[in-house]
């Protein structure tokens, strides 16, 4: 059986980086959703959503298969329009459509309309194979509540085929796992029975990483909530599919610091996937710290002696974290940090969870 998998990422150059060196046949059952960052220290504007664009097209078109699909949201911005008052989505997907890309637009209930509107107003030349419907946990509530715009949405893209996207994103505790359990099966129950004439991709997203992960110089394990959510949901839904965040919690946003203090405030930090658990591992300050960046060797090795680690000859981020392992010297940046411990996470997704 074909595996699927939607993870939700953010559309930087290191998880951009992370789908470009993960092994071909895992990438044949990825599916991304990009989101376009928050720019907290230039300020959320057109400029700098389209900045993030440009750089994923200058780096994407060396590698990317164009034929091949993925989305993009904005769900991180404020509602941002151009100068001549349309929304920033409009152009985000003119632009990746017009340099050869193969786009799934995202529409959702919870947005300016005028974003639905950019969706509406390009489907009118180009009748998009497969749309999704993104929803938050208000949506999942209560399905009676927002049937009507579900079906006028259904009736405005009547040609494509939608991918009903249930995105929970942070999942904080056991009993709120509890809670979004009973919603989701309540509000599938419902939207399968008043469409069973149709055949929608059900997707689940969600994540247990939240923005802080953990005190310096610490280590804790955090369970994996979104492994029990799809599993339950999956008893009744055969053909669910699976979401998530990757290693990076959907809250998370480059802080705003100061550049001056960066290096004082900023630790290494490492996360890696087993089955119930995130294992987290995090060192003090790069600036007072006695090893500096050479704390990365060591969360490392701390990694590599887990009972879970899967060996360097299971993914190139496995093998990377292994060479990081048994070396004292060029220990890296964290941001290629994150992009091996996401190809490590996809990997062990896409060939042992699923």
């Amino acid at each position: 059986m074909t595996k699927f998998y939607y993870p939700c990422l953010k559309l930087k150059i290191n998880e951009i980086g992370a789908l470009k060196n993960i092994e071909k046949s895992c990438l044949s059952n990825i599916t991304p959703v990009f989101d376009i960052p928050r720019n907290i220290k230039d300020g959320d504007s057109e400029k700098s959503a389209m900045k993030y664009i440009n750089n994923a097209i200058k780096k994407m078109d060396k590698w990317w298969n164009k034929s091949k699909p993925f989305a993009i949201d904005c769900y991180d911005l404020p509602t941002l329009k151009d100068q001549a008052g349309n929304n920033i989505y409009k152009r985000v997907l003119e632009t990746l459509e017009s340099n050869g890309y193969n786009l799934i637009p995202v529409v959702a209930l919870n947005r300016d309309r005028s974003h639905n509107d950019a969706v509406q107003y390009l489907y009118q030349s180009k009748k998009y194979e497969k749309i999704i419907l993104r929803l938050d946990l208000d949506d999942i509530s209560d399905y009676s509540t927002c049937s009507s715009d579900i079906e006028d949405i259904f009736a405005a893209f009547s040609h494509s085929r939608f991918v009903i996207f249930l995105d929970i994103r942070f999942i904080k505790s056991e009993k709120q796992l509890t809670q979004i359990k009973a919603l989701c099966e309540e509000f599938v129950s419902d939207f399968k029975s008043n469409h069973s004439d149709r055949s929608d991709e059900i997707v689940v997203s969600s994540s247990s990483i939240p923005a802080y992960v953990s005190k310096p110089n610490s280590q804790l394990e955090i369970h994996r909530h979104e492994k029990d959510l799809y599993y339950s949901l999956k008893e009744d839904i055969p053909d669910l599919i699976f979401s998530d965040y990757g290693i990076i919690g959907p809250d998370y946003t480059d802080a705003l610091i100061p550049d001056h203090l960066m290096q004082e405030v900023s630790t290494p930090k490492l996360i890696y996937t087993s089955c119930d658990v995130y294992h987290v591992f995090k060192g003090g300050s790069f600036k007072r710290h006695e090893r500096a960046r050479n704390q990365f060797h060591d969360l490392a090795d701390n990694v590599c002696k887990l009972d879970c680690f899967r060996g360097p000859e299971y993914s190139t981020g496995d093998k990377f974290i292994y060479s990081k392992s048994i070396t004292n010297d060029n220990p890296s940046s964290q941001g290629h940090w994150y992009q091996h411990l996401n190809i490590a996470h996809m990997t062990y997704i896409i060939k042992s969870f699923l």
